[in-house]
Parts: structure tokens; C-alpha cells; sequence
């Protein structure tokens, strides 16, 4: 059997975050499964998932932890199978919405999400200048798990509703 953790870094960014996580993570012959990390405004965040035979998952959450270092932020979390797997088999939508950049778009759209039952598997948000049209814009693109009864058109029309300011579009699947 293996062990699976959720692994989550924060800190101001600087050169080698990751690969002081690899390291660890190779050392003791762990797996990496899956990851995310970005730069927002010169501060770093990452989450990532990486496998383990059971006997070395204390050794693995252990030398995790050790890298916080008062800067750097870490948690160490073991996942969840069950919860992970009951979600696997929901189907899949991703959208795509732009409007004007205004507070609470996040907001609204996840409440709409929730009241569905739908989970937000992936979230990415951005603005930028909309010169031609005066003002900033702001992207959501959202990969959305739907629960059974919820259909795409639903899930589509729920966000459309929840933000009418924006344009809503399913994202086409390769």
C-alpha cells in the first residue's frame, strides 16, 4: 500500500522552493504526482501530491515539515482516497467567463457552484487591461465537477445567471 499527501508552500518567492520539495520527495523514492505552483505579486504558493509506500510516510511528512523555515510556509496533509475517488467519477465541465473587473465575481459564482452541489476542481482568475473598452477586464476559467442530476446546461446557466455581467462559455474539450 502507499500513502498520499497534500503538500501546500507559501512565501515570499525566491530561487530553489521547489526543488527543496523535490528533494525530499526523491530522497526517499516518493512519487510526485500532481502539482500547481505560481507567482502572485512576488509571493510563491504551490500544492502538490506526492505518493509514498506506507512504511516511509512518517519519514516523508516529517522531512516536509522541516522545510518550513519561519518564510517559507508548508503543511503536510494525508489525503483522503475515498472523498478522492467518490469525486473521480462526477462529470467534467470546464468554463470560461470575462466581464468587467468588479469585487465579489468569485463569490458569486462558487455560491451559484455550491447551491448545485457542484465541486471546483480547478480555479484560475486574472485581470487585465481592457483598453478598447475602457477598463479592466476580469478571466475566470473553472474545471467543475457536477453531481448527479446536474447537467452541463444547468451547471452553464446557474453561472450565467449568477454573473450576468459576464460572458459564460463552455470550454471545448480536446
Amino acid at each position: 500500500m502507499s500513502a498520499a499527501f497534500v503538500v501546500t508552500m507559501s512565501g515570499p518567492d525566491r530561487p530553489g522552493l521547489v526543488n527543496r520539495l523535490s528533494d525530499v520527495a526523491a530522497e526517499l523514492g516518493a512519487n510526485w504526482t500532481e502539482s500547481r505552483f505560481l507567482r502572485l505579486g512576488g509571493w510563491f504558493a504551490g500544492v502538490a501530491m506526492i505518493k509514498i509506500a506506507d512504511q516511509d510516510a512518517d519519514s516523508l511528512a516529517e522531512r516536509i515539515a522541516a522545510l518550513e523555515d519561519g518564510v517559507l510556509h508548508v503543511t503536510v496533509e494525508r489525503a483522503h482516497r475515498d472523498a478522492a475517488a467518490e469525486i473521480e467519477d462526477l462529470a467534467c465541465l470546464e468554463i470560461e467567463a470575462v466581464g468587467p473587473d468588479r469585487p465579489a465575481v468569485v463569490r458569486d459564482l462558487s455560491a451559484a457552484m455550491t447551491r448545485l452541489g457542484v465541486s471546483i476542481d480547478e480555479l484560475a482568475t486574472a485581470t487585465e487591461d481592457a483598453s478598447m473598452a475602457g477598463g479592466r477586464i476580469f478571466q475566470v476559467v473553472a474545471a467543475l465537477r457536477l453531481p448527479d442530476g446536474v447537467t452541463e446546461e444547468r451547471a452553464l446557466s446557474a453561472a450565467r445567471d449568477a454573473i450576468p455581467d459576464f460572458i459564460v462559455d463552455e470550454t471545448p474539450q480536446d
